[in-house]
């Protein structure tokens, strides 16, 4: 099991400081050009989406992961629509959700673009639910579960969506993730969320203790490759999050 952090702009200034503690880098973007002799995964937003569509069908980004020797990429599990803006910290569909029978035709498609051109792990992460229609259906767990286990795909497992979606959905949070394929995670991705504009939002917030008890939980089921700590904020405090981790962990 191995720390990661996601290569954000803070963090690429910082390197220096950063790296020593953990042991993989997750690039969000192919036009991210970094160095570095930890393991690198690739993790990017979207799948059904217009956006990445591009990505999946552009030489450019199968030629990135074998420049970098990515042996992990994961894509979000919806939207459900193709076209989307983002307003108010989440997406607002621009077209017409589509229903379970035409996402899951997309999807296929898009899979078998990427194993024609990339032999790693593929793994697909569970989305925070709001309503409006980009992610009808999508946060459902019973669809997860089914979706990971019809399509032969891993699960990248957002904490913060899944207590999102759970208290969105008004489902028992526990219960909500007892229905999810815990042990198909490769990556497990933590952070805090909270209440926002009246409803909770993924805040990408330091992890509590609460969300490590929830980490605790999971990990008595699976046996992930990477845990991701997704914070944004001030580079000493995330040092300071990866150290604790790490010791919690006793890695």
């Amino acid at each position: 099991m191995k720390i990661c952090v996601q290569l954000t702009d803070a963090c690429l200034e910082n390197n220096g400081r950063v790296l020593p503690y953990v042991d993989a880098v997750a690039f969000r973007n192919i036009k991210t050009v970094f160095q570095t002799d930890k393991e690198k995964i690739f993790h990017t937003s979207g799948f059904v989406d217009d956006v990445s569509l591009e990505l999946i069908q552009n030489n450019s980004f199968y030629n990135f992961l074998k420049l970098n020797s990515i042996k992990h990429i994961s894509f979000d599990l919806g939207p459900s629509c193709e076209r989307y803006s983002m307003e108010k910290g989440y997406w607002t569909p621009l077209s017409k959700t589509l229903d379970t029978c035409e996402f899951e035709s997309t999807a296929l498609k898009r899979l078998k673009t990427i194993k024609k051109n990339y032999d790693g792990v593929i793994a697909l992460e569970n989305l925070d639910y709001h309503k409006g229609g980009a992610y009808e259906f999508v946060c459902e767990p019973n669809f997860i579960k089914r979706f990971i286990n019809k399509f032969g795909v891993n699960f990248a497992m957002d904490i913060a969506h899944a207590r999102v979606s759970a208290s969105n959905l008004n489902i028992d949070f526990y219960e909500y993730i007892h229905r999810l394929p815990l042990k198909k995670i490769t990556d497990i991705h933590i952070n805090h969320p909270g209440f926002f504009n009246g409803e909770m939002q993924d805040l990408h917030d330091l992890p509590t203790e609460e969300d490590y008890e929830i980490l605790d939980y999971i990990l008595d089921t699976s046996k992930p490759s990477y845990i991701t700590i997704e914070y944004n904020g001030d580079i000493n405090k995330l040092i300071k999050e990866i150290l604790s981790l790490r010791k919690k962990l006793d890695l």
